[in-house]
């Protein structure tokens, strides 16, 4: 008979749900509970990413004001190793104006014997000053390219260095 009550449609509702439907309601609660524990924790979860993400992002900010720094550092010196080069060019420069007069001043002179000893000296005054200027700028031109290695070697070092944390920010981030 209670088949029978199931199947008949009454004008009214009843009030009290069916044994059946108590344990359908008793089943999707208890199945939306462990939902919404996974959901909370699934939240909870995000928020720490996006709090390590938020981490990451500000270190890699820092990070690249300071890559920055250095980049414009590096310009600043290799703008002065310029500079510093054009002036050794600049002392090459004279010191082949000074020869050249050297050279000059001795094709005019060779035939005036008692002028020749007057200009003796200054002749080898003039190769002391070649000779210092020479070796000043041999000196400061590897100076230069010592300062040039010592920079490219910490630019990579830096590059370098750049790409292990990105890597490894990157793995953390992934993983």
């Amino acid at each position: 008979m209670t088949d029978r009550v199931e199947t008949i449609k009454l004008p009214f509702k009843l009030n009290s749900p069916t044994l059946l439907e108590e344990e359908t309601l008793l089943e999707e609660e208890s199945e939306g509970e462990e939902e919404s524990e996974k959901i909370r924790q699934l939240k909870r979860e995000i928020e720490e990413l996006k709090g390590e993400n938020i981490r990451i992002v500000k270190k890699l900010k820092r990070e690249g004001k300071h890559t920055r720094r250095i980049r414009r550092d590096l310009e600043d010196a290799n703008a002065e190793l310029s500079k510093r080069n054009h002036e050794v060019d600049e002392a090459f420069s004279i010191v082949s104006k000074w020869i050249a007069m050297y050279d000059e001043s001795r094709r005019e002179n060779t035939e005036v014997l008692e002028k020749f000893h007057d200009l003796q000296g200054r002749i080898n005054d003039m190769e002391r000053l070649v000779e210092e200027w020479e070796n000043k700028a041999n000196k400061e031109g590897e100076l230069r390219l010592e300062e040039e290695v010592n920079y490219t070697a910490k630019i990579v070092q830096l590059e370098e260095s750049l790409e292990e944390r990105e890597q490894t920010l990157l793995v953390g981030f992934i993983g």
